[in-house]
């Protein structure tokens, strides 16, 4: 999976707060997981053989499928069953690790914000209907404290929403499909089993989710072939403020908070998200627009700026609304992020005017809109691109090392994309600034950091 946090299993799913809150650890929610990046041996998706222009390309195919999978779900051109993005090598710069079981197994997923459903793949002890992974697959006949659910659950039902009536029978197995709008998807049975995080900050040890609801899949399949023929994140951890994500099981009867931050790629930052009492949420602060996917949209854009220069645009390119086509989505599950064609072609015309260097043609055929050859770029001076919101002195602002990108062709070209409906803030754009998510308040804030140090 090659650039940054990924893939969306956007399913309605009900949870019942009270099982959820018997099945937490006694002690208040505070604990940290690291996330690896994808040059990390460590992780998963480590491909020393890819090249950068290999990357780059890819990461843009998946941020541009992905960003249409979701404009189509919340224009109501899906039916319920079809999640939001498949599951590629290409989606996945950060993983999350943590372990499952008892006793417990070391295992990694892919935060994704556009998430609801944490789901893994299982094997007993192989899957022969699986893509590969590095490390073994979960087995959970080999822990003790596995159960896997049936019909007449309520964690079943919790966990199936609208697929709950294809159960038959009360005593049925208990079993999900997500199927994707390319045609992959990962199907297995919904269980529960222990969640363990080290990385915990409570000084009593380790933090635990007793009975996390989770998919265990034994028949996945990926969308997009991996070119390297690589090794992949072994799930997904969803993120969504939809009470199935692992963001509802941690913080439910706690503090519903939880922040990440991503370093530049030049930095030797540690990398964490952060939940319950633990997250840090603070900085410029600004409303999310209320939604029934769970999807973390900003509510009050007002528009995007070039310096002091407004970038023309229709006003509904910015505002979500149910069924529409515009808005703004935060998505650590999308690479790149991905502007409004109206947005991307004004911005174009206005930055040719403040660069003083002659623009080129991306030769890495990546399809970005604006490139400078490299001898010209260390000579020029960069307007500051940001996001005002309306009465509001809060702004987003993009920074330089996230405006612009290297496409491997010793060019530097603007890094946004374009669309025809929504847009999204990905997750190449999100480094060097702490997220904080308040879901009580139903608000996002950012500050940006050198090197997402200190938390607090």
């Amino acid at each position: 999976m090659a650039s940054l946090f990924i893939f969306s299993l956007i399913s309605t799913l009900v949870i019942s707060n009270t099982v959820l809150a018997a099945k937490l650890s006694e002690k208040g929610v505070s604990l940290k997981a690291p996330l690896l990046h994808w040059s990390s041996p460590e992780s998963p998706y480590y491909k020393p053989n890819s090249t950068k222009r290999d990357l780059i390309q890819a990461s843009i195919r998946a941020s541009h499928a992905r960003t249409r999978h979701i404009g189509n779900k919340i224009s109501g051109k899906y039916s319920g069953k079809w999640a939001v993005s498949p599951v590629t090598w290409i989606d996945g710069e950060f993983v999350m690790k943590f372990s499952v079981g008892t006793p417990p197994v070391d295992t990694y997923a892919t935060p994704d914000t556009g998430s609801d459903l944490v789901w893994l793949q299982c094997g007993s002890p192989s899957c022969s209907h699986c893509f590969k992974q590095r490390n073994p697959y979960f087995d959970p006949s080999k822990s003790t404290t596995y159960k896997r659910l049936q019909c007449r659950d309520p964690d079943c039902r919790t966990a199936l929403g609208d697929q709950h009536s294809n159960c038959k029978q009360s005593t049925d197995t208990c079993t999900y499909h997500a199927e994707y709008a390319d045609g992959s998807y990962s199907e297995g049975v919904v269980i529960e089993d222990v969640f363990t995080f080290v990385e915990d900050l409570d000084p009593v040890g380790n933090y635990t989710i007793k009975d996390a609801i989770f998919g265990c899949g034994f028949k996945n399949t990926q969308g997009i072939p991996d070119p390297d023929n690589g090794y992949e994140a072994p799930g997904i951890v969803g993120l969504s403020s939809e009470p199935s994500s692992l963001v509802s099981q941690l913080t439910l009867g706690h503090l519903k908070l939880f922040s990440y931050c991503i370093a530049q790629e030049k930095e030797n930052a540690k990398i964490e998200i952060r939940f319950g009492i633990a997250a840090s949420v603070s900085g410029d602060s600004t409303a999310l627009a209320p939604n029934k996917y769970g999807l973390y949209f900003l509510r009050d854009v007002e528009g995007l700026y070039s310096d002091e220069n407004k970038i023309k645009a229709p006003e509904w390119v910015f505002q979500y609304a149910d069924g529409g086509l515009g808005g703004v989505l935060i998505d650590t599950g999308t690479t790149n992020t991905i502007f409004n064609h109206f947005v991307v072609e004004n911005l174009v015309l206005v930055l040719k005017d403040q660069i003083a260097a002659v623009s080129r043609i991306d030769e890495s055929n990546s399809g970005y809109s604006l490139c400078y050859e490299r001898e010209e770029w260390s000579s020029v001076t960069l307007p500051d691109i940001e996001l005002r919101f309306k009465n509001s002195t809060t702004a987003y602002s993009f920074t330089i090392d996230n405006s612009w990108i290297e496409n491997g062709e010793g060019q530097y070209c603007l890094a946004f994309l374009t669309s025809n409906n929504m847009s999204t803030i990905g997750i190449r754009q999100q480094r060097g600034i702490k997220f904080g998510y308040d879901l009580e308040a139903n608000t996002v804030s950012f500050w940006k950091t050198n090197n997402c140090a200190p938390w607090f």
